[in-house]
């Protein structure tokens, strides 16, 4: 179910809410500034597997990657960090430590540089953020509605659940409301993401994706990222000759939190 503007106004009741003029939405990166960021990403995935003897059997898939790391501005240019370092501080699959625990990089232009980092790894690193995506190109007001391109929408998704690149995909925000906290403007973005894509196994995947983007106006930084939707999957089982075994329909639950703090 979709929050509405009039359930916001309800919920935030006591809380003063500002009227609808224009707000721009500007991050404000600042050299030598740390940030920690905390996210949580899980799937829980329902498979029914069909042999070729129309034989069915259940069953499921979970992933669950808890992740926490510093985000240090080294460099910041024109408004945009050029040069960051990152360093793990917890990456969990499935409560066991993941291979990116402990790493301690720098990204820059010429992409993510640290002593043993895989391919892999270093894809998993860039200079913006997911939540960039997300915020508008121009000044907007309570009730103001943008759209992402797949290219955007695809950020939230390719590395969190192996979607190949290339995917289709299409996004919908709308600035829900603006309230005072303190002395700060604190902003809700609904965030509404489709995307449609393949698997590492070439299993076509469709995922569907809701929730809030929380953003400190006044500091210029993001609070909290909470999104959560439905995974489809279908397509073939192949034995190491590469030979169809099997095919596989499957429906399950996703998860995306991020938290940051700035230090």
């Amino acid at each position: 179910m979709k929050t509405t503007l009039s359930f916001v106004a309800i919920f935030l009741t006591g809380t003063a809410l500002f009227a609808q003029a224009d707000r721009k939405f500007e991050t404000k990166y600042q050299a030598g500034k740390t940030w920690v960021i905390t996210s949580t990403r899980v799937l829980d995935l329902d498979l029914t597997v069909t042999d070729l003897e129309n034989q069915k059997t259940g069953r499921q898939e979970k992933a669950d990657v808890r992740e926490k790391y510093e985000r240090e501005f080294q460099k910041v240019e024109a408004g945009r960090p050029t040069q960051v370092r990152v360093k793990v501080l917890e990456d969990r699959h499935q409560s066991k430590p993941g291979p990116l625990e402990g790493l301690e990089i720098v990204i820059d232009g010429s992409g993510a540089n640290g002593p043993g980092l895989t391919p892999e790894q270093k894809n998993a690193f860039r200079l913006e953020e997911d939540f960039e995506a997300i915020l508008p190109d121009r000044p907007v007001a309570v009730g103001a509605k943008w759209s992402l391109n797949h290219r955007d929408v695809a950020k939230f998704v390719l590395d969190t659940f192996n979607i190949a690149p290339g995917a289709d995909g299409s996004g919908d925000c709308t600035l829900l409301a603006i309230q005072k906290v303190g002395d700060r403007e604190v902003a809700q973005i609904q965030v509404d993401l489709n995307l449609k894509g393949l698997s590492a196994t070439l299993w076509e995947l469709r995922a569907s994706i809701s929730g809030t983007l929380t953003y400190d106006l006044t500091n210029g930084r993001p609070e909290k990222l909470d999104l959560h939707g439905e995974l489809r999957a279908s397509g073939d089982e192949k034995d190491d000759k590469d030979q169809v075994v099997a095919s596989v329909e499957g429906r399950g639950i996703l998860t995306i939190i991020n938290t940051y703090e700035a230090r």
